[in-house]
């Protein structure tokens, strides 16, 4: 009973798993999967595009009067290699040019934008380069153009073979000291040049720039974050390894390894360097809330085929390490150029952190994976800014492929942004906000001096997935329900073509197998008996069992070979011969080349043969009868010739001996082989005349395509 129970379960499953509702479903899942992402919840369109303003320049968005509309800041080597700065309006209306002293660096930022006397009007801060010495310059360009300085010195330049190897980094504008008032922060390192490196701030109020102590490391990443809670700001500092200034050179901090530096709001140190003696190496930092302190965090990234291992640290304002992970030994594959990120994410804040090409992990303070993000691989945040006007801020990204990406405030619905960036040293990529009062804000980017706008907002084609998927689903079940239609009409047509293939066996079996030949077959063979003929009448009568036998073995097929067919016909005509007491000769001749096993439509021969003994040979007077059978090949087709040297198809119709029947039955038997195994079959009819155009007899041409 209980075996009975469980193949009624096996053939319920299997029906179900046959059944067309589940056959849509399972095609219709990875079709959904790989359908383009045009459903996402969020889309980006670019709203326009083109050429930088002006060749060799870098151009940024900044709201320079806190209106909600961005202005436009293109710096550019002017005809004359100037540096010159131009602002131009919301509707890219130029406002005016201001020119320089001296050319740009050839790397790193040029300008940065602050309001650092609180006059609700931002300022532009310039660098430029004349001889040996760095400038900065400074013009307030909505109010009239106001030029605040011009030709202000930062630095001398120690040249290396006679070029200038230096490189300018702007820090977002901060209130380093604590009086209300933002101070700017500019990182400048040489290449081959042993100086400058370090930090420059300028202080506005006091109309004073302050600097660190000379120095050989190369400063590349900024955090300022007041650790200790006395309303000033530390300045920490990461560096990577350039290996130009070696220790001999008595400059300290020897660029051939990676450190990690703490300044007061003065530039005095906090403590002493932390060394990553690795080269190459690196040392990334951000600032992270921990608990109810906000603390360092560094990755300490060794490049090098030396032990040094990778790790993360986590530092107190006096540089003493909180917490420490070798993030080799978390059992996570990291990506060989790993980068880190702070975040606030779902009311905490998190480290943001490349594993590999493929995805990016958040750490909570203690260095827990709390969150992977399988979307893409981090290289850095861009901006946190609310694109779409939702009242939620969405994340922007630049991913290790080198495209920018947003998501929204919980990390997901990525939109991967189609440009990729491009720069050049010359040449660098940003990518900024431009504002535009009530409509929404533009993503600017510019990147190999071409320029892309795009806006982020909901995709009105998100909520139509649903439906399509189930679109989807319903034209799959239409369609498998359709060809399943098919199947049935097909089968249905092959059982109608069956059955008429049995009603024409039985046919060919009753109008092939003559009462009459049949009758006259055994009396002859009777009749030899009573005579004492015993060997000829048994003889024949084998050739009548051997006939029928072949008949009625084949009755349930279609085709034959060609030499059963031969076969057949010989027994045929011998019994035929034996009836009409040899009143006729026949021949068969063969090309021995023709392939004898190739299947033909059964009894096709016969029924031929079977006409000319019965309509042409048996009504002929004079001297004996004559069958010729001859079969050749002819390029890809067989040619069979059935001769007879009877009466002839004319005078034949005059004795009314038959009804056609057989010529129908050929037909059909014809057709029907043509249906099913698609080859064709074409016979004529040839009629012979002698000498005064009487019939002598018939010719039929059967064509067999192979």
């Amino acid at each position: 009973m209980k075996k009975i129970r469980l193949n009624i379960s096996r053939s319920k499953l299997f029906e179900i798993l046959l059944s067309p509702y589940f056959l849509s479903l399972v095609i219709a899942i990875p079709i959904i999967l790989f359908l383009p992402d045009v459903f996402n919840k969020y889309e980006v369109k670019l709203t326009k595009s083109g050429s930088a303003h002006k060749p060799n320049s870098i151009e940024q968005y900044f709201d320079l009067d806190f209106d909600g509309y961005s202005e436009r800041v293109v710096a550019f080597p002017n005809a004359i290699g100037l540096a010159s700065v131009q602002v131009l309006d919301n509707n890219d209306g130029l406002i005016d040019q201001w020119n320089f002293k001296g050319e740009y660096p050839i790397i790193g930022d040029r300008f940065a934008c602050a309001d650092l006397d609180a006059d609700s009007l931002m300022e532009v801060y310039v660098i430029s380069i004349s001889n040996d010495t760095l400038y900065i310059h400074a013009f307030e360009p909505l109010n009239a153009g106001k030029i605040i300085f011009v030709n202000k010195f930062l630095s001398k330049i120690d040249l290396y073979q006679g070029k200038i190897d230096v490189r300018i980094g702007w820090t977002e504008p901060k209130d380093i000291d604590g009086d209300g008032f933002n101070e700017l922060i500019i990182n400048v390192h040489a290449g081959f040049s042993k100086q400058p490196r370090g930090i420059f701030i300028y202080d506005a109020q006091q109309d004073l720039i302050k600097r660190t102590a000379p120095m050989a490391a190369n400063i590349n990443r900024i955090v300022c974050s007041d650790l200790n809670d006395d309303n000033k700001l530390e300045i920490f500092c990461g560096c990577s390894t350039l290996g130009n200034i070696h220790d001999s050179l008595g400059i300290p901090y020897s660029d051939y390894s990676s450190w990690l530096f703490g300044f007061d709001h003065q530039l005095n140190l906090l403590f002493d360097p932390i060394e990553y003696d690795a080269y190459p190496s690196f040392i990334h930092i951000k600032e992270i809330k921990s608990g109810d302190r906000t603390r360092i965090v560094a990755l300490f990234r060794n490049k090098s085929n030396s032990d040094h291992a990778s790790i993360l640290i986590l530092i107190d304002e006096k540089g003493n390490t909180v917490r420490k992970m070798d993030i080799e030994d978390n059992g996570i594959e990291y990506n060989f150029h790993p980068t880190i990120s702070s975040i606030s994410y779902q009311g905490g804040q998190y480290l943001m952190m490349n594993s590999d090409t493929n995805e990016t992990l958040l750490l909570d303070t203690t260095f827990k994976v709390v969150k992977t993000i399988p979307v893409f691989a981090m290289d850095r945040i861009l901006e946190t800014v609310d694109m779409n006007q939702d009242g939620k801020k969405e994340f922007i990204f630049r991913d290790m492929k080198n495209k920018i990406q947003i998501t929204d405030d919980d990390l997901k619905n990525s939109v991967i942004l189609p440009t990729k960036l491009s720069s050049s040293y010359m040449n660098p990529w940003s990518a900024s906000i431009k504002w535009n009062g009530k409509k929404l804000p533009e993503l600017f980017i510019i990147s190999n001096q071409s320029i892309y706008f795009y806006t982020y907002q909901s995709n009105p084609l998100y909520y139509l997935h649903y439906p399509i998927w189930l679109g989807i689903y319903l034209i799959l079940l239409a369609l498998i329900m359709l060809i399943r239609h098919i199947q049935k009409i097909q089968l249905q047509r092959k059982i109608e073509i069956e059955n008429r293939l049995n009603a024409l066996q039985l046919k060919t079996i009753k109008s092939q197998m003559d009462p009459h030949f049949m009758f006259n077959a055994l009396n002859s063979i009777s009749n030899n008996i009573l005579q004492n003929e015993k060997d000829i009448a048994y003889k024949y009568l084998i050739k009548f069992s051997n006939l029928l036998r072949s008949l009625f073995n084949k009755a349930d097929e279609l085709t034959v070979s060609i030499q059963e067919e031969l076969n057949f016909v010989q027994n045929y005509l011998e019994l035929e011969q034996f009836r009409f007491k040899n009143g006729f000769s026949y021949k068969i001749d063969a090309d021995p080349n023709l392939d004898v096993s190739t299947q033909i439509p059964r009894m096709l021969f016969q029924l031929f043969v079977e006409n000319s003994i019965k309509h042409g040979i048996r009504h002929r007077k004079g001297h004996a009868g004559e069958i010729k059978i001859s079969l050749k090949k002819k390029e890809k087709n067989i040619i069979v010739t059935i001769e007879d040297n009877g009466i002839g198809r004319k005078e034949a119709k005059s004795y009314k001996d038959g009804h056609g029947k057989g010529l129908k039955v050929i037909d059909e038997m014809i057709s029907l082989y043509e249906n099913i195994t698609g080859k064709k079959v074409k016979y004529q009819y040839i009629d012979k005349k002698d000498d005064a155009g009487i019939g002598s007899g018939t010719v039929v041409n059967i064509i067999i395509e192979k």
